[in-house]
């Protein structure tokens, strides 16, 4: 028999989690602190569905979307 997966596990499977490693990671020869990049991804997704009225199913798509955006940003404040 398959064992059979709960709705939350699936969810949860799904969900884009934090960085957890302590080292910082780079953009363009920058050291930023994975958490803070983190943080500032999680709130462009944030405005990102906000600007497209929540429709659901695009969470992915705004979260890769807000990933370009918040690295692009990063890469500009360097120079």
């Amino acid at each position: 028999m398959t064992p059979s997966v709960s709705k939350q596990a699936s969810t949860e499977a799904n969900a884009v989690l934090p960085p957890t490693e302590a080292d910082p990671s780079t953009v363009s020869g920058a050291l930023i602190d994975p958490a803070h990049r983190y943080l500032m991804i999680a709130e462009a997704a944030f405005f990102i569905a906000e600007a497209r009225g929540f429709t659901p199913s695009q969470e992915f798509d705004d979260w890769i979307a807000a990933e370009r955006e918040i690295d692009q940003r990063l890469t500009n404040s360097d120079h």
